[in-house]
């Protein structure tokens, strides 16, 4: 979804204006601020935030131990 008002006013530019991209079922971390464009791509996005940062275990409730850490982690979502 492609928010432009907040409120009933223009998006302020705090919370992204001109344009916000909101995903629901997501954190906010993965809603773009400014966005100026929007490009589809074939397969998921290979980057640091998706591939590295913002996981989480791949376990029954996200849940790990000190002394097992997960092998396998998924994108953070709600």
């Amino acid at each position: 979804m492609v928010a432009y008002e907040m409120n009933g006013a223009d998006l302020p530019m705090l919370n992204g204006f001109p344009l916000r991209l909101v995903v629901p079922g997501w954190y906010a971390t993965y809603w773009v601020k400014a966005l100026r464009e929007i490009t589809v791509l074939p397969e998921k996005f290979h980057g640091f935030w998706m591939d590295k940062a913002y996981r989480i275990p791949k376990t029954p409730n996200a849940n790990e131990d000190p002394e097992h850490l997960a092998t396998e982690t998924i994108p953070s979502i709600v």
